[in-house]
């Protein structure tokens, strides 16, 4: 499974290796603001304030979505909401993993 992850994450070093070849538009700047967002989006409410902290409720489908907006940025749902609390619960003591 780190192959997969190692192999994905130097993929998305594929587009920065190419630039000197390709001039950047509007239209690429526009598409990175967007992608962007998104990504921020999905870290932020989908992962942090819906998976983590439960702080509002939705429908499964629109559940699903988030799971699959935050797993397209490589993230895991499931994995991060579980050290999170664990974080929440253990902070600032010898048990906490993050701090």
């Amino acid at each position: 499974m780190k192959v997969l992850r190692g192999a994905g994450i130097l993929l998305l070093h594929v587009p920065a290796a190419c630039l000197p070849w390709c001039p950047l538009t509007w239209r690429h700047a526009v598409a990175f603001l967007l992608g962007y967002g998104l990504v921020a989006f999905a870290l932020g409410g989908a992962l942090h304030r819906y998976f983590a902290h439960r702080a509002f409720q939705t429908s499964r489908p629109v559940q699903l979505l988030l799971g699959l907006l935050a797993a397209a940025c490589f993230a895991d749902p499931i994995g991060f909401a579980g050290r999170h609390r664990h974080h929440h619960r253990w902070a600032d003591s010898a048990h906490d993993r993050v701090g």
